[in-house]
């Protein structure tokens, strides 16, 4: 028997239990939240993207914690619904610390709740019923899945490095980025190009200080221009300084 009878209600004491692990978490997050991104831009280079891939993992988690309360059954190794949830909220406190990966394992107990169910051949009407729905939820979630596959292969295939430290920009593995782009110089002046246009913050001054250095007056001087109009004052001192470069290495020759 892939399944056992719960207790009708999640008592009292899950409630407490919720309460508690959401209070303990947080004092652990709120001092190191830079990890916790710098964890989700190395995952999202392997299996981006990793917001989509974490949402997933836990609306099935919370999704079969649902199934298990509304027909008090309790499925191996998953949570009724208060449970689920204040795992969940857990899970999602320490994003700030370990990143997506406690999302991410959110996954695990509904994955081994639906092999036991698809390995299954219950007699029992309400043992059935669960398996099938059970199984609707799973083949929901697998046709996300697809999905998700599909933007993983388009990301990995059509991401450029410019693309990823725009949206990575603060982290260490953006930062990497950045400076693999030094050393490809001047071949990665497009890369430049692309993070000012769509950047923001420190990023784009420091794509434009190398603009400043290796570009082409005659075509990067208005896009510094544009981007000097629409950013932020720190940023946009150095987007001046390096169109004054830009256009003192033009005059230089005559």
């Amino acid at each position: 028997m892939w399944l056992g009878t719960d207790t009708p209600r999640v008592k009292q004491s899950a409630l407490r239990f919720v309460v508690a692990a959401i209070v303990a978490s947080s004092s652990a997050v709120t001092s190191a939240s830079a990890c916790g991104v710098c964890v989700a831009a190395g995952l999202d280079m392997v299996i981006p993207p990793i917001m989509f891939w974490s949402t997933l993992a836990l609306v099935w988690f919370v999704s079969i914690g649902v199934v298990s309360s509304i027909l008090h059954l309790k499925f191996p190794g998953q949570p009724s619904i208060l449970w689920a949830l204040g795992v969940a909220a857990v899970a999602l406190l320490l994003l700030g610390v370990l990143g997506p990966m406690p999302v991410l394992l959110l996954a695990l107990p509904p994955v081994y709740t639906t092999v036991r169910a698809y390995r299954s051949r219950p007699d029992d009407k309400v043992m059935a019923r669960a398996r099938k729905v059970v199984l609707l939820v799973a083949l929901t979630h697998g046709i996300a899945g697809a999905t998700g596959l599909w933007l993983l292969v388009h990301t990995l295939r059509t991401r450029t490095d410019a693309a990823y430290i725009c949206e990575w920009s603060g982290t260490a593995p953006g930062l990497a980025r950045v400076a693999m782009l030094r050393k490809q110089e001047p071949a990665s002046i497009d890369s430049y190009r692309y993070i000012i246009e769509h950047g923001s913050g420190w990023i784009v001054g420091k794509a434009a200080a190398r603009l400043g250095e290796i570009g082409d007056a005659t075509r990067d001087a208005q896009l510094l221009r544009e981007a000097s109009a629409k950013a932020e004052q720190a940023v946009r001192t150095q987007i001046d300084e390096a169109l004054s470069s830009l256009e003192r290495k033009t005059k230089s020759p005559s």
